[in-house]
This record gives C-alpha cells, structure tokens and sequence, in this order.
C-alpha cells in the first residue's frame, strides 16, 4: 500500500489497546506501517532522472538502490557524495500528491460499504486530517526549510542532531540531508536499548 492507504493504516495501527480496532486488524496495519512497498527500480530512476537530470549519478560516488526506509509517500536511499560525506536521498513515490483526492474518496466508498472501521471513528473528520498530512507530506520543499529552520534553532543544543540539507540535491520530490545513525521510536521501545538512554529520550 502506498499513500492514502498506507498513511490511513499507520493512524489505526498506532491505536492502543482500548481501541475499537480489532487486534488482527491493527496486527496487519502494524506490519504495512513498518514494511512499506518500494519502487520498482526503473520507476525510482525515472523520479531521479526527472528531479536531478538524466545524468543524476553524477551527483554520488555511490547510490545504493534498494532503500533501507520506505513509508506512505517515499523512499530513502544511502548514497556517497563526490566529497565523501554519506547522505539519505528521500525519494517521493511518482503520482502521490496529484491522487490524494480521488484515493480518498475510493477509499471512503470502500470503508462504507464493507464496514470495516468502528462505528466510534469519525471517518469524515479522519479523511480530512489525512488529506491535510498527505498534501503537507507531499510539499518536500516545506519539508526541507522547516528542517533547516529547525537545524538552525537547535544548533547550540548538544542533546540534538538535525542533519543538513544538501540543497542542490533537493526538490520538491526529494529530499537529500547529511546522513546520521539512530533508532527507529519502535528499536528504543525495546529493552535492547540502554535504560539511561531511553529515560534521556523521554
């Protein structure tokens, strides 16, 4: 699932376990929220070639094609600048922004009539906010500012790192940040992280 499907099961899936959802239900819409369909790789070249130029691997010393990261608009990519430094390359699925509205009304259909959400969810209200994430989630040129804004802000704060963006490697389809290790929220959830680190994190 990709888009207004998937980003419709990451809300439900992230419901605790009070919520009218069923568990197999969430069970499945947890597993599309953590393993996300990927682009074939013509498809993933097409984007690159259209938002860097046909002879975007100039840009890298290596680009590594199969993503480590996949969600409900796009995909990200380890590459290797020609300086050296490591960077993620976000590359948004092609179609996402202009299907939004037309996957949501579908998908609206589709939950009326087969019943399958709780009667205790607003569906309209639901679609609307959806609609409102997905359109500012598609807008990567925000995205990137707010990200330098935030870069900048939090600059003097040793408690956080806010990779760079690479601005000539940024459009509005991709985004291409210095690349940093981490965790994943559901990695530190788990006792295989540090108990200093996860209460410094909370």
């Amino acid at each position: 699932m990709r888009g207004v499907a998937l980003k419709l099961g990451q809300f439900l899936s992230m419901q605790d376990e009070r919520s009218l959802v069923s568990k197999e239900l969430r069970d499945a819409l947890e597993s599309a929220r953590m393993h996300a369909d990927i682009m074939p790789e013509t498809q993933l070249i097409e984007q690159l070639e259209k938002n860097m130029g046909i002879n975007w691997m100039n840009n890298f010393d290596s680009f590594e094609m199969k993503p480590f990261a996949s969600a409900s608009i796009g995909q990200v990519h380890k590459a290797v600048l020609k300086n050296g430094k490591t960077v993620a390359v976000k590359v948004q699925f092609p179609g996402v922004s202009e299907s939004i509205d037309s996957d949501l009304n579908s998908i609206r259909k589709l939950l009326v009539f087969s019943n399958l959400l709780p009667k205790g969810l607003f569906l309209d209200n639901l679609i609307k906010e959806i609609k409102f994430e997905l359109k500012n989630e598609c807008n990567y040129l925000a995205e990137a500012e707010n990200q330098r804004k935030i870069r900048e802000f939090l600059k003097d704060d040793p408690r956080f790192v806010v990779p760079e963006i690479i601005n000539e490697l940024t459009t509005n389809n991709i985004i291409t940040s210095i690349f940093e290790e981490g965790f994943t929220f559901d990695q530190i959830k788990s006792s295989q992280i540090d108990t200093i680190i996860r209460s410094r994190i909370g």
